[in-house]
């Protein structure tokens, strides 16, 4: 949200960032109570420079 995104598109970008994370094996993601993500994931989902 601090990068101009709106709340609903903020929490959209995560859930598909650890959707992706999970993909690559990242385990950890898997849980719905995780709210944070590395931010070189997110590039890698909206592929802007963060």
């Amino acid at each position: 949200m601090k990068l101009g995104f709106k709340e609903n598109q903020a929490h959209d970008i995560i859930r598909r960032t650890k959707q992706y994370l999970v993909q690559k094996g990242y385990g950890y993601y898997n849980g719905r109570r995780i709210g944070v993500v590395p931010a070189w994931a997110v590039h890698e989902i909206v592929a802007i420079d963060l």
